[in-house]
């Protein structure tokens, strides 16, 4: 990474210690404090997706994974989380392929990764 991308991008810290994402421009427009308040209302978000994600994959109901893969692959990075991005576009993937036990490991490393961002 160099010296210019480092520079644009900010850590922030939660009330909680929790390290933020990073995203010069959402910090620049609102400030330090309200960027990282919007970060854990979407993380909270996040958490309510993955617990209905749990649930599609049990009643297998590829559609609604589908649509939860949409909202995750077009929010991630404008938060700051290229993570979720990422996500959401292998989920998408694995579902249209009908690749449950892909969709499986990805959900769980959704989880671990939430848990990890949860607890600082």
């Amino acid at each position: 990474m160099g010296e210019k991308s480092r520079n644009k991008h900010q850590d922030l810290q939660t009330e909680s210690g929790t390290k933020s994402f990073q995203n010069a421009y959402l910090v620049k427009m609102l400030g330090s404090e309200k960027a990282a308040q919007l970060q854990k209302k979407y993380i909270l978000d996040i958490n309510k997706k993955l617990d209905k994600l749990k649930i599609y994959l049990h009643e297998k109901d590829l559609m609604e994974i589908r649509e939860i893969a949409h909202k995750l692959k077009g929010s991630g990075e404008a938060y700051g989380f290229k993570e979720i991005t990422e996500v959401g576009t292998k989920l998408s993937e694995y579902a249209k392929r009908n690749d449950y036990p892909g969709l499986s490991k990805l959900i769980q490393d959704l989880e671990t990764w939430l848990v990890s961002i949860n607890n600082g």
